[in-house]
């Protein structure tokens, strides 16, 4: 009796509930295992038995971004899935996928697709990612036309998205305000780089994001850059500026403190399948209130 293959991604398989359906898969193992998609499987050898049970779908991709872009949290391949022989797409297409919207075919390598009525059209891959069960890495449907472009921006929107929000650390801190003629050291809280990963199909980047320098606004017209997120006073008794640090020579009006702002810049780099390169830096900033005074001392002679 010929065996037949269907891939699905998780949100079409769960669709299709307590649907049995055969997947090939490179060096499977004997055994069963579940997903958090309420998918389930098992086999012995090339083969594996996979059914799901109903489940949410995962979220749209970002709006004129194409499908199958997956963000794994380790190197993945990804390879064409490959109908087993036998396999006849024209028997499921009345009993299985009635409502489905989409047809599938096979490619003449004998790889898996299938074409929607608005003209997309889709291939199927399997994810083997290392120290991960086969049936939990997957079979993953992904948009014909993208590009390694495509693969770029979603890592780097996603790496953009975890820059936080400058924490300051600053001596004396913007609570206590300043004084003409002590010094200030500048400096954030370090954060470390931030790397994502992204893969469609055999595309895949990293891209990482560096804290590079800070620059700050004085409020006075004066500006500070410091490498890196600065350096946090270690003497607090030490009146003099800290390396990456300023001294005010004048008070700020009674009326109104100065505005200390502050843009962290971070440089983002990729290295891709298809090369490396750079993307625009992004800065994170934030503005304080920062009141200095003026101390007048009397002194008394000897």
């Amino acid at each position: 009796m010929p065996r037949r293959l269907v891939l699905l991604s998780a949100a079409v398989a769960c669709a299709a509930l307590q649907l049995g359906l055969l997947v090939e898969s490179v060096e499977a193992g004997a055994g069963s295992s579940a997903d958090s998609g309420g998918c389930s499987g098992g086999g012995d050898g090339p083969t594996i038995q996979v059914g799901c049970d109903a489940a949410p779908p995962p979220p749209p991709p970002p709006p004129n971004r194409p499908s199958g872009i997956t963000n794994p949290t380790r190197p993945c391949v990804s390879t064409p899935a490959a109908a087993v022989d036998g396999w006849d797409p024209e028997g499921y297409d009345s009993a299985t996928f009635a409502n489905s919207g989409f047809t599938l075919f096979r490619y003449p390598d004998g790889t898996v697709g299938r074409s929607f009525g608005d003209g997309r059209e889709q291939r199927a891959f399997t994810r083997r990612c290392p120290d991960g069960p086969a049936i939990n890495n997957g079979a993953y449907w992904v948009d014909v036309g993208i590009t390694i472009d495509d693969v770029i921006d979603d890592a780097t929107d996603r790496a953009r998205r975890q820059i936080p929000v400058p924490t300051l650390d600053i001596s004396p801190p913007p609570q206590a305000g300043g004084v003409v003629n002590l010094g200030l050291w500048l400096a954030i809280a370090p954060v470390p780089p931030i790397t994502v990963r992204a893969e469609a199909g055999g595309l895949w980047a990293e891209v990482t994001a560096n804290l590079a320098r800070t620059t700050w606004d004085m409020g006075n017209g004066d500006t500070v850059t410091c490498e890196g997120p600065g350096e946090p006073i270690t003497d607090i008794d030490d009146p003099g500026q800290g390396p990456c640090g300023y001294t005010y020579r004048r008070s700020s009006p009674d009326d109104a403190p100065y505005q200390l702002g502050l843009s962290a810049t971070w440089t983002i780099s990729y290295r891709s399948s298809a090369g490396g390169g750079t993307r625009p830096p992004l800065d994170r900033t934030v503005t304080v209130d920062y009141d200095v005074d003026e101390i007048q001392t009397i002194g008394i002679s000897n």
